[in-house]
């Protein structure tokens, strides 16, 4: 497994990004040896976008592009980076599959309308809904410190 970040950002941030990256691959897909994901950080992605991140598949079912938006907080990065390689897990085991049209999805072989509203969407739920807790056990089990661990709000 290969997973690159590309980021002019400080040692510490693309050290804690690429740790999260293996510890949530390891434990969404143990078996999993073949991966290939690039992780960037992106300026104004947002405003390119639409998104603060996105997962980007391709026909390879192994190799996947995350894009991050580069001015967000640090822990806010790391939550993303963890929703987004929930979403390489869904599209390596083709739980999410993308249809001819950029109108529709498939989740588990039922046909979903993207342009639907995003939160009741179920594989945003899933992802979601995982990432928060790949973040905390992560951060539980690799004892990891720092300022970004606790929550501002």
């Amino acid at each position: 497994m290969a997973i690159s970040i590309d980021t002019n950002g400080n040692k510490r941030e693309r050290e804690l990004i690429e740790s999260l990256a293996y510890y949530c691959i390891q434990k969404m897909m143990p078996r999993k040896k073949n991966l290939e994901i690039d992780i960037i950080q992106v300026t104004n992605l947002k405003d390119t976008d639409g998104d603060w991140a996105n997962c980007i598949d391709t026909e390879d079912l192994n190799t996947f592009e995350i894009k991050v938006e580069r001015q967000m907080s640090l822990r806010k990065k790391l939550l993303s980076v963890a929703h987004e390689l929930v979403h390489v897990k869904q599209f390596s085991r083709k739980e999410l599959e993308h249809t001819e049209s950029i109108s529709y999805s498939t989740w588990y072989g039922k046909r979903y309308r993207t342009t639907n509203k995003y939160w009741e969407l179920p594989w945003e739920i899933e992802a979601y809904g995982m990432e928060l807790g790949l973040f905390n056990q992560w951060i539980d089990d690799k004892k990891i410190k720092g300022n970004f661990i606790n929550d501002p709000t």
